[in-house]
């Protein structure tokens, strides 16, 4: 005789969160987007800013900024005519000094240079 017990849920996080988690991921697995959050991490910037650290064009730099508005891994907040872009998600902060631990310090470096 077959059970009338509802199967429970399988063990583990929930799917809404994996998805929130692979969409972070996602967001922030560029290697244009790590620097934008390894650059916002230590003061909030405007996209000229940000720009010139990155030796790249401030509209490719405000499309990588698009993408990490969507899953609110930054944010900004209007200085006069201009956006200053900070870390808005502990996640996203707490994944790149994951990666930050975990390769950074793996490094083999030649002439000052990581390789």
């Amino acid at each position: 005789m077959a059970s009338s017990v509802p199967p429970t849920a399988p063990p583990g996080l929930p799917p809404r969160i994996l998805r929130q988690a692979a969409a972070m991921m996602r967001a922030i697995s560029h290697p244009a987007r790590l620097r934008i959050i390894e650059l916002l991490l230590k003061q909030p910037l405007p996209v000229g800013e940000l720009a010139l650290a990155m030796r790249m064009p401030p509209h490719l730099v405000s499309g990588h900024l698009k993408e990490l508005r969507v899953v609110n891994a930054v944010s900004f907040k209007r200085d006069g005519r201009q956006k200053l872009y900070r870390v808005a998600s502990p996640e996203a902060a707490m994944i790149f000094r994951c990666i930050q631990r975990n390769y950074f310090t793996n490094l083999t470096f030649q002439d000052g240079e990581a390789i």
